[in-house]
C-alpha cells in the first residue's frame, strides 16, 4: 500500500502551493490533493473527448482520505482556490455539499520528488498514514498484490513509447532510478503539440484541442511514473458496481505493451477480454431479470452485431460500422451517451433513444425498466462485471481491468485456455448465454532484452 513518504509533483504547481499563505502541513496535504485532481482530470479529459470535465470528489471523502478534518479541508481548498491552481464547480452530492474541482494548472514541466518529513512531523506522518489505512478496503488487497508479484515495467519497451510521445533523448541510465528521474525531467510544451498537430493535418488548431494533447500526454507521463513503482500504488474498491481500480486499470494501451512477466518460468503474458462486453452484459442484465427483447437485437447482441443494429437505426452503414474505426467509434459514443450510461430524463428527450425506440421498442422499455428505481444502468452493469469476472481474476492470480478484460500470466500460451473455460462455464451456467472471447498476447519476458539496457 502508497505510504506516501514521498510524492512526484510537477514543480510549477509545488512551488504554487508554496506560495500560499497556509501552515507548512497544510501545503503538503494539498500537493496530495493536487495531484489526485489533475490525474482525475487528464484521464476525463483524455477519455471523454470533453474539456468542461469536472472532477467529482466529495468533501466527505477528500477529508477523510487526505486532509483529517473539515477545517483543514476547507482552508486548503480555498487556498487553492484563492492562489489560482483549482476551480469549482456547482455541482452538488445529494445531502452532502460538495463541487466538482476543475484544475487551472496542468503538470507539463519538470517534476520533483517532495518527502513527506519536509512538511510534516512524525506525528502528522502517522495520523496521515492512519487515513489511508482506515480508507482500504482490505477484501481487495490480494487484487493489489497479484499486480505487483506478477508484472514490471520493460524499461526498454517504456523508453521507446516514451522518445516517440516526447521526443526525449535519454542518457544512459543504469539503474531503474535513474530512469525515473529522467522521466520526470521531460517537458511538455504547447509550441511542440502545435507542430504535431501540423504534422498530422491540422490547419485550424483551436485551444480545446491543444488541451486535450496536453492532458493526454501529461497523464502519459504521470502514468510511467505510476507503473515504474508498482509497489508504491493503491487499490480502491468502486462505491457502485464494486470495480477495482488499480494502476493498470486506465493505463493507455501503448503502457499496457510495455508490462511484462516477472517470472521467468510463466513468461507469457497475455490478455482475455470479453468482446463487446457492454451490450453483451446488458444481455445478461435482461436474462437475470427476465425481461424479454427483440430476437433480431438479441442475436445481434450475441452475435457481435450490436453497434450495427443500433447504427442502422441512425441511418449508418453497418458494413462502415464493422469495417471503418472512426464510424465504429463513433457509434459507440452515441450509445454510452444516449442509451447505456444516460439518465432517463436524458434518454426520453433524446432523439438516437427515441429512434432506437421505433425500432426496438421491448428493448428500450427494457433499459427504462431497469433504471427505473434510480439505479444507473452503468452501476448495473460494473457490479454483473465485477461478480463474474473478479471471482475468475482471484481463482489465477490474475489482474482485471475494466470491460470484463483479464491479463494472466502463463508458462505456455495455450494454458489461456483454461481462464477462457472458466469464464465461458460461469455465465453459461448462470446466464444461460456465453460470451465471445479474444485472447491476446501482451508480451513474452526475455532475458536477454532485460540485461541489454543495462549496456545502452
Amino acid at each position: 500500500m502508497r505510504e506516501y513518504k514521498y510524492i512526484r509533483v510537477d514543480k510549477i504547481i509545488r512551488d504554487k502551493i508554496e506560495e500560499l499563505e497556509i501552515r507548512k502541513d497544510y501545503k503538503y496535504y494539498c500537493m496530495v490533493f493536487m495531484n489526485k485532481v489533475v490525474y482525475s482530470y487528464m484521464y476525463s479529459v483524455k477519455k471523454e473527448n470533453n474539456n468542461d470535465s469536472w472532477v467529482r470528489k466529495s468533501i466527505e471523502s477528500i477529508k477523510e482520505g487526505i486532509f483529517g478534518n473539515k477545517k483543514i479541508t476547507y482552508d486548503c481548498i480555498r487556498a487553492l482556490e484563492n492562489g489560482g491552481l483549482i476551480e469549482r464547480g456547482t455541482s452538488y452530492l445529494k445531502d452532502e455539499y460538495s463541487k466538482g474541482f476543475k484544475p487551472r494548472i496542468l503538470p507539463i514541466g519538470k517534476f520533483i520528488t517532495v518527502k513527506a518529513e519536509d512538511y510534516l512531523n512524525k506525528r502528522q506522518i502517522t495520523n496521515f498514514q492512519n487515513r489511508l489505512i482506515k480508507n482500504l478496503d482490505r477484501g481487495v488487497e490480494w487484487h493489489l498484490i497479484n499486480l505487483i508479484k506478477n508484472v514490471e515495467v520493460d524499461l526498454l519497451r517504456l523508453e521507446m513509447v516514451a522518445r516517440i510521445n516526447f521526443n526525449y533523448d535519454f542518457k544512459i541510465y543504469k539503474t531503474k532510478d535513474e530512469f525515473i528521474e529522467q522521466i520526470m525531467a521531460i517537458e511538455i510544451s504547447e509550441e511542440s503539440i502545435r507542430e504535431h498537430l501540423k504534422e498530422i493535418g491540422l490547419k485550424r488548431i483551436r485551444a480545446d484541442r491543444i488541451e486535450k494533447e496536453l492532458c493526454k500526454r501529461s497523464f502519459l507521463k504521470t502514468k510511467m511514473l505510476e507503473l515504474l513503482e508498482l509497489e508504491n500504488t493503491g487499490i480502491v474498491k468502486g462505491e457502485k458496481g464494486g470495480r477495482h481500480f488499480h494502476a493498470l486499470s486506465n493505463a493507455p494501451r501503448e503502457l499496457r505493451a510495455c508490462m511484462i512477466s516477472t517470472n521467468p518460468k510463466k513468461p507469457y503474458l497475455m490478455q482475455v477480454d470479453i468482446k463487446n462486453s457492454q451490450p453483451f452484459l446488458l444481455l445478461c442484465l435482461f436474462e437475470e431479470n427476465n425481461i424479454e427483447i427483440e430476437q433480431g437485437l438479441k442475436m445481434g447482441i450475441i452475435g457481435g452485431k450490436f453497434y450495427e443494429e443500433i447504427g442502422f437505426c441512425w441511418g449508418f452503414n453497418p458494413f462502415d460500422i464493422t469495417n471503418n474505426h472512426i464510424t465504429r467509434q463513433e457509434i459507440k459514443r452515441k450509445v454510452y451517451s444516449n442509451l447505456l450510461f444516460a439518465d432517463n430524463e436524458i434518454r426520453k428527450e433524446s432523439e438516437y433513444f427515441q429512434k432506437v425506440q421505433a425500432n426496438y421498442p421491448k428493448f428500450a422499455n427494457a433499459i427504462l425498466t431497469l433504471t427505473q428505481n434510480g439505479e444507473t444502468l452503468a452501476s448495473l452493469l460494473q457490479e454483473l462485471e465485477a461478480k463474474q469476472m473478479l471471482p475468475v481474476v482471484k481463482k489465477f492470480k490474475a489482474i482485471g481491468l475494466h470491460d470484463a478484460v483479464l491479463t494472466v500470466t502463463v508458462n505456455q500460451e495455450s494454458d489461456v485456455e483454461k481462464v477462457k473455460e472458466e469464464i465461458l462455464k460461469r455465465f453459461k451456467e448462470k446466464y444461460k448465454i456465453t460470451p465471445s472471447l479474444s485472447v491476446d498476447k501482451i508480451s513474452e519476458r526475455k532475458e536477454v532484452n532485460l540485461k541489454l539496457w543495462k549496456h545502452i
